[in-house]
Order: structure tokens, then C-alpha cells, then sequence
């Protein structure tokens, strides 16, 4: 007599087992309807390249679908729009195979994808299971993870071959270690190209090593070079790459993403060509789960000059201790409001967790991230994204003297402390900005809050009641309301360009 528990694995088995062959099967037609895919990857730099080939090959009339794992995981769609990556898990490489089928979803030509796997084996599934790439681009060989990809950059570099392709094209960023990918490529029936170096005075707010090979992919494929350097013109740069930022008298530069040593080093001595380094405070950013890095990092600071470090992320305790080891002293700092007061700020590590929090600050509170939009003669300041309020107020008096005078503020009431609101309450009195719009859960208690203090203050609750002329500032925060007026005055009217002064490099 069989057993029925026997019976149901055997069946499920089988289910399975046809459900695995079907989907390879599937996915090899849907990978025959991209006329070409190209696979990034390389230790540092992907990204960038990846959104650099992304635009270059738009600007050559391709259709064009593109994925990259960068700071946030992000795809960028035929019609030239990013979206996030929704992920319901850890990273798994069968993402590229959803790479795939979006692309092929929205009949794009090409599929541009950054490679998302750290361990040889993966990287090896991931090009010769899923992609089945015609041109690979390796952008350097860097000493990172060397826990999973080696130990020195030699072994680093062949975990980096796995991703050849067959048939293919493999385009080196640069010429170290070129002998061991020439030898992969031999066994795969591969050819080895090097990039030139790209010696033009548009560096395109990246490094010249990125450009060099994105423009390597133009020459192979025997592409229009001036077409495809236009294109590269309007890539669209990844949400954490090197850039810096105002706030009050603080200046912060990202380096975040480069979280390598050798590729930090090189930025941080772009930035002491311009900032006196005795003013220079270095923050270091470390996650749990890299230890090896961990290391190279505290070796790292060793040879950098600075004014005085600061330690955020995990682990501080032991880097702290380590570090005053060698005659070096850290402070711990927890917010990144802690930052200000600083004159120069220099982010490096790591981008994830604390790192975002951090550069998600600088970004919000920045002048640079004040927008406006205008529907006929009224004029609306986006404002709404400031969390620190000197910011807020200094964004403020800015407008108010582009407008050469007061201007009337739309405050958004949204759940705050009871002391957080009262706070928002004496300074909006304070303001003498004329009039207060209000909108959100708490405008009751704003607006009789003010007019208790002699300020003019007034309930909106549609977007069009703003439509009177003239212009406003909005602050207080986001909400769906907030959003549902930043629409209306997007799809009513048009972006005005306040000429900021952010520089991305």
C-alpha cells in the first residue's frame, strides 16, 4: 500500500520540477526578443556606466530598458523614467530574470543591467543561466568584499570574469589585470576590449573612467560617437552619487557610494584641492554586515588628513577603539542634525541604513531643493520638503527677496508633539510673512492659534483657492494633501527654474 504522505511529495516534486523547466524554457524565448543585452560590472562605477550606456544608446534612437542596483535598485523604463525595484525580500539574482521580462513587456531593443551579485557562483548563474549577455562590461578591479570574491585583486578580478559572455565582447575600464580576462575570454570564444581614455572637458558630473568605457560600448557597436555622447548628457544620475550639499553653514559631500577604499581615497583627494583639509571633518559610515571592509576602512583613515573624524552606523564602539589604537581620536554621532556646525563634512563608508538617513537630511534641507511651479499669475515655492527649520527660514527669506517682499506662507498641519506644534505656531507668527494658508488634520488649532497672535491666518481645502495671484511658500512638511496641491500646480502649470546651486561631481 503506498503512502498517501509519499504520494504528495512526489507529486509537488514533479510540479516543481515542470514548473523550473518551464520557466528556463520561457525565459530563453523572452531573452531572444532583445536584440542586445549588455551586463555591468566591475567594482566601482557600475551604476553610473550603466545609466551612461542607458542614455548614450537612447541618444542613438534605441529602445532602451535598463536596471540598476546602485543605492536604491531602480529600473529605468523605455519611456525614460525610474522606478524603484519593489523588493518583498533579500536581493536575489532571479530579479534579472524579471529584468527580462520587463524589458521584452515594453518591446524594448536593448537591456542594460547592472550586475547584483557579489559571489563568483552567482555572478557566473547570473550571466550564463539568465542574461546570456552579448557585451560585459568590467568598469575596474577594486579590494572589496573580500570575503566572498577574494583576497587580493588578482582572485578579485577572475570572481569579476565570471560574467563573460559567450560569443560575446568583454570591455575593460582599464588595462590591470586585462591577461586574466583575456584568458577567460579565450575559453568562451570571447573578445577583450580596452577602453581609450577619454580626454574631453565634459566630464558630465562623473569620473573619465566612466565615460571612457560607456563610450567603448558606442565604438563596438559602431555607433554614432556624437549621437551617443548627447544622449550621455541626460543620464540620469543614481539618488546616491558623489555630490554635495549646503546646509546653513555646513557643507556636506557624499561619498558614500564609493565604498572601497582606493576609489575614497581618490575622491577625498579631489575634495582637499578644495577645501583647506584642517576644515575637513571626515564622517565614516559602517554597516554590520561587512567586516572585512570594516578594516580596510580603519586602515583607510589612517592615510587621510583631516580636521577630526566622526563615527555613525554600527559598530562604533570597536572602530572608535581601534582607531585611538593608532593615535587617532573619533567621536560617535547619532543624528544628522549633529552634523551642522561643521564646516565641511566628508561622508564615506557606506550608503546603507544611517547613511541614507544622513544624505536624505542634507538633501531635503538643502537651498537647492526649494522648487516652484506656476499656474497663471500665481506662483507656488516648494518648500515643503525642509526638516530642519533654520533651513526652512533661510529658504524663506530667499524667496521672499526674489519676490522683493513678504510673501504669504501655506503651512501644512499635519500630526506633530503638542510642544512641535506650538513651535510651528510662534514661528509663523514670527515670520511676518502677511497671511497663513492652512492646510491639514490640525488647521482648526493653527488658525486660531494665530489669530489669537493678530496673524491673518485661513482654511484651504482645494488647490485652486491658491489661484489668486501672487506667490506662496509652502512649508511644514509632506502629507496627501500637500501632494495633492504639488500635483495640481505640476499638471496646471509649469517648473519654474530657480537656478540652483547644487553640484553633483
Amino acid at each position: 500500500m503506498f503512502d498517501p504522505i509519499m504520494i504528495i511529495l512526489i507529486v509537488l516534486s514533479l510540479f516543481y520540477i515542470a514548473y523550473v523547466v518551464g520557466e528556463h524554457f520561457y525565459y530563453a524565448y523572452k531573452r531572444k526578443k532583445l536584440k542586445l543585452v549588455i551586463h555591468v560590472n566591475g567594482i566601482r562605477g557600475k551604476s553610473t556606466v550603466t545609466r551612461l550606456i542607458d542614455a548614450g544608446l537612447r541618444g542613438c534612437g534605441m529602445s532602451v530598458f535598463s536596471k540598476t542596483t546602485g543605492t536604491v535598485p531602480m529600473t529605468i523604463d523605455v519611456s525614460n523614467t525610474p522606478k524603484p525595484v519593489r523588493r518583498w525580500g533579500p536581493a536575489n539574482i532571479r530579479e534579472q530574470m524579471r529584468a527580462i521580462d520587463w524589458a521584452t513587456g515594453q518591446k524594448a531593443e536593448v537591456l542594460v543591467v547592472e550586475c547584483m551579485a557579489v559571489n563568483p557562483e552567482l555572478q557566473y548563474l547570473t550571466e550564463h543561466r539568465i542574461l546570456h549577455s552579448d557585451i560585459s562590461v568590467i568598469t575596474n578591479v577594486r579590494e572589496d568584499h573580500l570575503d566572498e570574491m577574494g583576497n587580493d585583486l588578482e582572485s578579485i578580478a577572475y570572481s569579476l570574469a565570471n560574467t563573460t559572455p559567450k560569443n560575446g565582447v568583454v570591455i575593460l575600464g582599464e588595462d590591470k589585470f586585462a591577461s586574466c580576462f583575456e584568458r577567460c575570454a579565450a575559453r568562451l570564444n570571447s573578445k577583450v576590449v580596452k577602453a581609450r581614455p577619454y580626454e574631453g572637458d565634459d566630464l558630465l558630473d562623473t569620473f573619465p573612467e566612466n565615460i571612457a568605457v560607456a563610450l567603448e560600448v558606442c565604438d563596438v557597436l559602431k555607433l554614432d560617437r556624437q549621437k551617443f555622447f548627447e544622449g550621455m548628457k541626460n543620464y540620469i544620475h543614481d539618488p546616491g552619487a558623489l555630490s554635495a550639499y549646503r546646509v546653513r553653514d555646513t557643507v556636506f559631500i557624499n561619498g558614500f557610494s564609493a565604498n572601497d577604499p582606493q576609489s575614497t581615497l581618490a575622491i577625498y583627494d579631489k575634495v582637499i584641492k578644495e577645501y583647506p583639509d584642517g576644515e575637513i571633518t571626515v564622517l565614516l559610515n559602517a554597516r554590520p554586515d561587512r567586516p572585512s571592509r570594516l578594516e580596510q576602512h580603519i586602515d583607510m583613515l589612517t592615510n587621510m588628513v583631516f580636521g577630526k573624524l566622526l563615527i555613525t552606523g554600527s559598530n562604533t564602539d570597536y572602530i572608535i577603539k581601534k582607531l585611538k589604537d593608532k593615535g587617532i581620536t573619533a567621536v560617535k554621532v547619532r543624528e544628522p542634525s549633529d552634523l551642522l556646525g561643521e564646516k565641511v563634512v566628508f561622508g564615506c563608508g557606506n550608503i546603507a541604513s544611517t547613511g541614507m538617513e544622513i544624505l536624505g537630511y542634507f538633501k531635503a534641507n538643502d537651498r537647492s531643493a526649494l522648487t516652484a511651479y506656476r499656474v497663471g499669475q500665481s506662483l507656488l515655492f516648494n518648500g515643503f520638503a525642509y526638516t530642519d527649520v533654520p533651513s526652512a527660514l533661510d529658504a524663506y527669506q530667499a524667496v521672499s527677496e526674489r519676490q522683493g517682499g513678504d510673501v504669504p506662507v501655506l503651512f501644512n498641519a499635519r500630526p506633530r508633539t503638542p510642544s512641535q506644534l506650538k513651535r510651528c505656531i510662534n514661528i509663523l507668527a514670527d515670520m511676518s510673512c502677511g497671511k497663513v494658508f492652512v492646510v491639514g488634520p490640525f488647521w482648526r488649532y493653527v488658525v486660531q492659534s494665530l489669530k489669537k497672535r493678530g496673524v491673518s491666518a485661513v482654511h484651504i481645502e482645494k488647490p485652486d483657492e491658491l489661484l489668486k495671484g501672487g506667490a506662496v511658500f509652502g512649508c511644514g512638511g509632506s502629507s496627501r494633501t500637500v501632494n495633492k496641491i504639488l500635483n495640481y500646480f505640476k499638471s496646471n502649470g509649469e517648473e519654474i527654474d530657480l537656478h540652483a546651486g547644487r553640484r553633483n561631481t
